[in-house]
């Protein structure tokens, strides 16, 4: 046993390279490195477990897949027509609105003529500009450098994916510090009870009617203009149409919806009929709600005057940081009696 300090410090430097020596040796190898002489018994106990847990991890299997947290799935893509035409130097949207005035009078032929005029008026729309970005240390850039493998791009896909979900919560229920309205939540929409709703315990009559009863208050609202193309529902009510349409019937309700709803039945068109997350809750009093919409550009949008686009790299103290910008607006419902709410289902 070493006695002096100096002796005991050559015995702890001694020590120390033989772990050193025994990380860096095959696994065979180590059970005779961890068997020799070390300075103290209380030191082979340590030796011991450490060996053992080196073995452990070089055993173990790490799967190939990296599994990232679950959010709940973007929709602004599917359910809404999305404009890229405004350009990044946008600030604001603007459209504009027109209307026809005049009337017949018969006469004698002679003397005044009946003549039209037609009035302007415009609407605008805030355009509101964002950043998002990610950065590298500098110790990160170094070691990618002296190992040779390309930098991980998983902050880059994070930015990008949180620039999405942006978006979408615009997009689907708009933003009340920007004074920007969404899909589902616009207050200018007209909106009323199902004649039946509960459709949990509806029947699939009672269900088709409702249904219809959207449909139905699209076309008259728009003065007969329109028939609703798309219906996005609250899951829970979505899946009430996955029951048989009859008692012993092989067809489900959904099906059978599509094929005998007003808007098929009318223009041959299908009807698009999604579940739309956030919809459970969304109608008066946190109840269920229905929209029923055209899907067209020419009814309803959503401007994104500049894409998410990031910029060149740049040294902030001792990182790298890599910002991007982009610009978005809420959803313009140029004709608002084109889109319907119903809620209690």
């Amino acid at each position: 046993m070493p006695t002096t300090p100096q002796q005991r410090q050559a015995a702890i430097a001694a020590y120390t390279e033989q772990r050193r020596m025994a990380l860096d040796a095959a696994p065979g190898v180590l059970p005779q490195v961890f068997s020799q002489h070390t300075p103290s018994p209380l030191m082979r106990v340590g030796d011991s477990a450490e060996a053992l847990s080196f073995v452990v991890a070089q055993l173990a299997h790490t799967e190939a897949t990296v599994f990232a947290k679950q959010y709940t799935p973007m929709q602004y893509e599917e359910l809404l027509p999305l404009s890229y035409e405004a350009g990044e130097y946008a600030t604001e949207i603007r459209y504009e609105i027109m209307d026809a005035v005049g009337a017949t009078r018969s006469g004698s032929g002679k003397g005044a003529v009946n003549l039209v005029d037609v009035a302007y008026a415009d609407k605008t729309f805030p355009v509101v500009a964002d950043n998002i970005g990610y950065d590298y240390t500098q110790e990160e850039l170094r070691q990618t450098a002296y190992l040779r493998r390309p930098i991980s791009s998983a902050r880059m896909d994070a930015a990008m994916d949180i620039y999405r979900r942006k978006l979408n919560a615009v997009g689907l229920f708009g933003d009340t510090q920007r004074n920007l309205t969404g899909l589902f939540n616009n207050p200018y929409v007209p909106q009323a009870s199902a004649p039946t709703g509960n459709w949990a315990s509806a029947t699939p009559d009672q269900i088709l009617a409702d249904i219809n009863t959207a449909l139905l208050a699209v076309w008259n609202n728009s003065a007969n203009n329109d028939h609703a193309d798309t219906l996005a529902l609250a899951p829970s009510a979505y899946s009430q149409l996955l029951r048989p349409r009859a008692t012993n019937s092989d067809t489900t309700l959904l099906r059978f919806v599509q094929e005998n709803n007003l808007t098929t039945q009318r223009t041959g068109r299908p009807l698009k009929i999604a579940p739309a997350y956030g919809l459970d809750t969304a109608g008066v009093g946190g109840t269920k709600r229905l929209m029923a919409y055209v899907r067209s550009p020419l009814r309803l949008v959503m401007h994104i005057p500049l894409p998410l686009r990031f910029l060149a790299p740049q040294f902030v103290g001792l990182s790298v940081q890599v910002p991007g910008e982009f610009k978005y607006s809420g959803v313009e419902n140029r004709y608002i009696k084109s889109s319907y709410y119903m809620d209690g289902l």
